[in-house]
């Protein structure tokens, strides 16, 4: 029996086999059709988890450098980080700091900026809250409290913490911008708390040797 058989006019009678080819041929275009839109969903859903990643890494790199340097700077000035003292401004005490933000500029194929230029993270450091006098600093007081009586000043108990605000970002992919305006999320925090150098002549200002108590960076 032949494929086609002759019909009247001419013509052929199409077989049953010619249209189980075409739904064959239908299905592997849809399976085609259903792969291509897997892999172009999971291209873009990649491409966004590694802008996150990128943004991550920048501000766990740049929070681990704003902590390393708010450290050093209370080591070199023994009065911030300290609890009221007459003889103290609030501006002597306290040590806010703009940490200019630092991400890779790409080499000679630039990579697209993970956070706009000028972005910046807010450093703040205060004395540790205790739940009582006693607690992290011995019976003398609180953070670098000042003895009038013997001159002298106790260990500093500070906190440091470290934040970036920015305003709300619309794709994943886009530049953030960490400054001023918009909502503050904690990045990093730590608390150190500084020993009395004996070795130096004034008691006043020996609370130097700095000592990690805790050290937490996320996001």
């Amino acid at each position: 029996m032949s494929l086609r058989d002759p019909i009247l006019g001419g013509g052929t009678r199409v077989d049953g086999e010619d249209g189980a080819v075409m739904v064959i041929a239908l299905a592997f275009l849809t399976v085609v059709g259903l792969l291509a839109v897997v892999v172009l969903s999971m291209a873009w859903t990649g491409s966004n988890t590694l802008a996150v990643y990128r943004q991550d890494r920048v501000l766990r790199y740049n929070a681990e450098a704003a902590l390393q340097t708010t450290v050093l700077r209370l080591a070199t000035n023994p009065l911030m980080g300290t609890v009221d003292r007459p003889d103290l401004t609030t501006d002597t005490r306290d040590c806010p700091m703009d940490f200019a933000l630092q991400q890779d500029p790409g080499g000679t194929a630039p990579i697209p900026p993970t956070f706009t230029s000028g972005s910046f993270l807010k450093v703040t450091c205060a004395p540790t809250s205790a739940a009582n006098a006693t607690g992290p600093w011995g019976g003398s007081g609180a953070s670098g409290y000042y003895d009038t009586v013997s001159q002298t000043q106790s260990p500093r108990d500070v906190t440091i913490t470290i934040t970036c605000t920015s305003p709300p970002s619309t794709k994943a992919k886009d530049p953030v911008t960490c400054g001023s305006a918009g909502t503050s999320q904690v990045i990093a925090k730590a608390r150190v708390r500084f020993e009395i150098d004996y070795s130096l002549t004034d008691k006043q200002r020996w609370a130097v040797v700095p000592k990690v108590v805790t050290w937490d960076v996320r996001r």
